[in-house]
């Protein structure tokens, strides 16, 4: 049995944020919008960090690509490592930025 540690650890702090928002304000439940926020915001955080590392890990792919001989497929799969790195990086970004709206927009209906 393989244990995903990455599940695992994203789990834990969810669980612990949503416990920790349930129990604020002297042991009543906390409103379902404030802990959807909180979500947000960890969700914001963690895939702000990983945008930026695959960004700077993408760009340095991309730029040691072209110190490669162009006659081996070694700088034709370092092209598409980084250029897939870069797109994924955006694809965060853009779940950064509409995440607010898509939570808001759930809450409403």
């Amino acid at each position: 049995m393989k244990i995903n540690y990455l599940k695992l650890l994203v789990s834990l702090i969810l669980v612990s944020q949503i416990s920790s928002l349930a129990f604020a304000q002297g042991g009543a439940a906390s409103t379902l919008s404030s802990v959807f926020q909180s979500i947000v915001s960890i969700v914001q955080t963690i895939i702000g960090v990983f945008a930026i590392a695959l960004f700077m890990i993408g760009g340095i792919l991309y730029a040691a690509a072209h110190f490669m001989p162009a006659a081996g497929q070694i700088r034709a799969n370092m092209q598409g490592w980084a250029m897939g790195m870069i797109l994924g990086a955006i694809v965060g970004l853009i779940l950064v930025i509409i995440a607010p709206y898509l939570v808001s927009f759930i809450q409403g209906i």
